[in-house]
């Protein structure tokens, strides 16, 4: 399993940075946001297939975090990390920290900011790929998941592929401000 993943990640690489370098990584802005706005659409498809938290729910865990987090409280913590909708709350929290920088990166119009934005995604994603990884693992060991086996495949795909592209939209930045 870990050699199909490592297999995959380095062709999805290969491939994209191949290209990349066959287009030369085209330097106009809307390039750039262009390529933003495919990883948007891709994190997108998979974060709706995560379980919507109820209001009620979202509410309570914030709330528990908060005081857990004030009150050094590690017990109240752990009871919060227990609950059945945590894990489907931290990935929209860290979904919507990622789209946040993302957006910001379609409207920007500076070239160093730009790479400045891509840099704090690729901090986002990390953080989402941690909380989509454990989402699954906590799904797969329910006895009725939310998430079948193959779309966990195709997400756990996407989360890879969208770290390559993040990484590709990075460097392609780095390339254009190097060149003026």
């Amino acid at each position: 399993m870990l050699f199909r993943i490592v297999s995959l990640a380095l062709a999805v690489n290969l491939v994209s940075f191949a290209a990349a370098h066959a287009k030369g990584c085209p330097n106009g802005l809307a390039d750039a946001k262009d390529r933003i706005a495919n990883i948007s659409r891709t994190m997108a498809s998979s974060i709706d297939y995560v379980e919507r938290v109820p209001p009620g729910e979202v509410t309570y865990i914030e709330t528990e975090l908060k005081e857990a987090g004030t009150q050094r409280d590690q017990e109240r913590l752990s009871i919060v990390q227990g609950h059945p909708f945590y894990r489907a709350h931290q990935v929209a929290v860290e979904h919507r920290r990622l789209a946040e920088h993302l957006a910001r990166v379609e409207q920007q119009s500076q070239r160093k900011r730009v790479a400045s934005l891509l840099a704090d995604a690729l901090m986002d994603y990390s953080d989402l790929y941690e909380a989509f990884d454990k989402y699954l693992d906590f799904d797969a060991s329910r006895p009725q998941r939310t998430v079948p086996a193959n779309v966990r495949k195709d997400i756990t795909n996407n989360l890879i592929g969208t770290r390559y592209a993040l990484h590709n939209a990075l460097r392609c930045e780095i390339l254009v401000l190097k060149d003026r």
